[in-house]
């Protein structure tokens, strides 16, 4: 997430983490955005392995929950 939002204030087409926590599935979001990355700017060592967990991640009960309590850590929410 962290690589997301560095991505994001260099490049307007990815999406930040604060707008990610709004959605109302964010793993969901954070797979279609990190997809973007891969495809569109070609970020491969870090995203494809994270695209491998979001994955798994979806539809696992509470993971949106669990994803907007991390991305509230002060860490992510300087980023942001």
């Amino acid at each position: 997430m962290i690589f997301q939002q560095v991505l994001a204030e260099r490049n307007p087409r990815v999406q930040s983490l604060s707008r990610a926590v709004r959605e109302q599935h964010i793993a969901e979001s954070l797979l279609d955005t990190w997809t973007f990355i891969l495809e569109k700017i070609d970020y491969v060592p870090i995203f494809t392995t994270a695209n491998e967990i979001m994955k798994d991640l979806i539809g696992v009960p509470d993971v949106d929950g669990a994803l907007k309590r991390l991305l509230r850590v002060p860490t992510f929410s300087a980023a942001c």
